[in-house]
């Protein structure tokens, strides 16, 4: 699906007679990617459409939404017996169809396998749009998870109207499955450059503005195997040696926070690796980072990759499902690297910090690539198809 002009914005919102109410549904407010995509998505949208964001949890919302917020949790769900996350599920079935049908929505879109299952099982008068942002068999197709994410495609999926998929493997991958019904279209997550730019040059905190002056790797990312950052560790202690000043910076918290902090003990670079918990302006670090590695093992499109490239620095990417070939385009823009395969990961870092030249075009050819994804180009696709014009 090719990028419409935001010119065509107003052109396809004047052949609606008034405003579309649309609701975004997905499961938390939490900080992540999938809300950080939403809140992208609303804040792009023109003011003819009238929005709504709906919930089930009872977080304070991270980010900023252009939409009334509506809550859909119901009492007893931090329960954790099956029977109890069972009764649950239904009562918040209940609660959003009625929540629906009594509000008129025009378009409920779903982000999230839990939303997607609501949404399509609500079976409300909206249009139903699926969005799904994540890659299918990331972990072997013997996994459960994999096997009961594939089933809910092949099965329940089909009863929706549409199905949004973020890349275009994985737009190949659903088709594959449900066999194009219903249709499948392809959107790219979307990002106000300006904005990105605009905080990247914001200064450090300052027990970390010694940063400004080293030379360092950065990660971005929840602390979860997924991630890949023990990998990152692993290839950064392979290099170490070559660069006595070169540190590696994570920013990110999660489980396996733990884990790394041992694998870089273990490996002698403990006093080398700076994890950063949490930092709501992860651009500043963009800016001022050597090079920005993406270690994941399986991604639907990853946000960090695209806002680093935003932020003119040259990146580093595992070649893994799904995304990262798709926005370096086999490392014209950036570098792609072997799937898990950490001696690939720290050959490559080894000859790109050993070549300014190397690194300048990678920079520049990273801002070039970041200006494809700008919101003002793909809040259009958007636009259709909340506009019901497929």
């Amino acid at each position: 699906m090719g990028h419409i002009e935001l010119a065509g914005v107003h052109e396809i919102m004047h052949q609606v007679k008034q405003k579309r109410r649309v609701l975004f549904l997905f499961a938390h407010l939490h900080k992540g990617g999938m809300q950080r995509a939403v809140s992208n998505i609303s804040l792009a949208l023109p003011d003819d459409f009238e929005q709504h964001v709906g919930y089930f949890g009872t977080e304070n919302p991270p980010f900023e939404y252009h939409a009334i917020l509506h809550d859909f949790n119901v009492s007893g769900s931090l329960e954790l017996g099956l029977f109890a996350k069972i009764v649950n599920f239904f009562l918040r079935l209940y609660k959003l169809r009625r929540f629906v049908r009594e509000q008129h929505f025009d378009v409920v879109v779903s982000f999230g396998e839990a939303a997607n299952l609501l949404n399509v099982l609500s079976f409300n008068s909206a249009y139903r749009v699926l969005s799904i942002r994540s890659a299918i068999g990331g972990y072997g197709d013997a996994d459960l998870y994999n096997r009961v994410y594939r089933g809910l495609i092949r099965w329940v999926y089909p009863l929706s109207d549409a199905i949004v998929a973020v890349s275009v493997d994985l737009k190949k991958q659903i088709e594959k499955i449900t066999r194009g019904v219903p249709p499948v279209y392809q959107i790219p997550n979307l990002y106000h450059l300006d904005r990105i730019r605009a905080l990247s040059i914001e200064p450090l905190p300052t027990a970390l503005s010694y940063l400004t002056k080293s030379s360092f790797i950065l990660n971005v990312g929840s602390l979860v195997s997924q991630k890949g950052q023990g990998l990152l560790i692993r290839a950064f202690a392979n290099i170490s040696n070559d660069y006595p000043s070169l540190q590696l910076v994570l920013i990110g918290r999660g489980p396996d926070k733990d884990n790394c902090v041992a694998e870089a003990s273990q490996l002698g670079v403990s006093d080398r690796v700076i994890i950063i918990d949490f930092d709501s302006n992860p651009y500043r670090y963009m800016r001022l980072a050597k090079v920005f590695v993406l270690p994941s093992l399986t991604e639907g499109f990853p946000n960090v990759l695209v806002e680093a490239m935003a932020c003119d620095c040259p990146v580093v990417a595992f070649d893994c499902p799904t995304g990262p070939r798709e926005i370096l385009e086999a490392s014209e823009y950036g570098e792609l690297v072997e799937n898990m395969t950490v001696d690939a990961l720290a050959e490559r870092l080894n000859k790109l910090l050993s070549s300014a030249e190397r690194l300048a075009f990678i920079k520049e050819q990273a801002a070039k690539r970041a200006l494809h994804y700008d919101a003002k180009h793909v809040v259009a696709e958007w636009v259709t198809i909340l506009s019901g014009r497929h």
